[in-house]
């Protein structure tokens, strides 16, 4: 290996032990020699993506740092506790995997896949150049690999964090849940969830409602009405009354059992304002005759105005003349006990 002491000065060294003359290399901090190693995981990451990489010495000025900080693979892009212990090291003299750069769609300066904190550090302590496993890609490619190679060197994001970040990669590059669950090392049923939760939020935009401010497990409950025009914008306003996600669930679920949209919504509206007089001791004040008699009005009058005759709803003259008997005295005497 060729090891370069001073200015105008080299000569060679031999490799630690393990390593090959190829796998690790000193770039320079002015007198300062830092000193890199081919990282093996991420040589396994870069490859799973169908990627080749190559060993190159790269100026800090052909590196957009800027935008390498907003690369997706990490919640929080910067932590200064980290870059100062990683430049701390690098002044001792510690090895650190090589940093893997992307060229994007063969043009522009290079964007950092993965190791913004080692760049950061090195740039902290005076380098110039740093030695990097360089890889070509376009966007979609570099969006996936970025996190992928921050599970393995850094400051790995909680599962939480992950499982939104393989949701929002389902979204942008349009893989399957399974696909995204294996590059963020997550379970697949967090990142359908999490999809799930996703699909309310902006279908609820679209509707100008904003519901990004509900808790996850309320959002899982409305997803079953996800796609409803009408009867999304009820449920989040029935999620954010203090009933809980049980008590959202079984409403949701019994309304989207009745026959029409109108009964839905009656039903749904009906359960919102009896939700919005919950008392103070969390008891909701229920109406059980009244929810089945206007239910049943409802129903009747929904049934009319399509037009059916006796003969669909197999009654016969009779039958409906007693009913409409019956009606009327019912009306009569709500009326009178008021």
């Amino acid at each position: 290996m060729i090891q370069k002491n001073f200015p105008g000065e080299i000569r060679t060294e031999k490799p630690s032990a393990g390593l090959t003359a190829c796998e690790r290399v000193f770039s320079w901090s002015g007198d300062m020699r830092l000193e890199w190693e081919t990282d093996q995981n991420a040589m396994r990451t870069i490859q799973r993506t169908g990627l080749k990489w190559s060993p190159k010495t790269v100026s800090v000025t052909e590196i957009d740092v800027k935008t390498s900080r907003h690369n997706h693979a990490r919640k929080q892009a910067i932590i200064e506790t980290n870059v100062d212990d990683y430049a701390d090291s690098m002044s001792q003299g510690d090895v650190f995997p090589k940093i893997v750069l992307a060229r994007i769609d063969g043009a522009g300066k290079f964007l950092v896949a993965g190791g913004n904190h080692r760049l950061a550090a090195a740039i902290k302590i005076g380098a110039t150049e740093i030695d990097a496993m360089v890889v070509e890609c376009d966007h979609a490619i570099f969006s996936l690999l970025c996190p992928a190679l921050n599970l393995y060197v850094g400051q790995r994001e909680d599962r939480s964090v992950r499982v939104l970040q393989a949701a929002d990669a389902v979204a942008r590059l349009g893989i399957s849940h399974k696909q995204a669950a294996k590059e963020y090392k997550v379970p697949v049923s967090s990142v359908s969830t999490a999809v799930g939760e996703a699909k309310v939020i902006i279908s609820a935009a679209r509707l100008g409602i904003k519901a990004d401010t509900l808790p996850s497990s309320y959002l899982r409950v409305i997803t079953s009405v996800e796609s409803d025009a009408t009867l999304l914008p009820l449920a989040i306003e029935l999620a954010r009354t203090k009933l809980n996600t049980d008590e959202v669930r079984a409403v949701i679920s019994e309304a989207r059992k009745l026959p029409t949209e109108a009964d839905r919504v009656a039903m749904l509206n009906e359960k919102i304002q009896d939700a919005k007089r919950i008392t103070l001791s969390g008891r909701i004040p229920t109406q059980p005759t009244r929810s089945k008699v206007m239910r049943c009005v409802t129903t009747l009058e929904n049934t009319i105005a399509t037009g059916v005759t006796l003969s669909n709803l197999q009654i016969t003259p009779g039958e409906a003349a007693e009913i409409a008997v019956k009606l009327t005295a019912l009306a009569a005497n709500l009326m009178v006990a008021k």
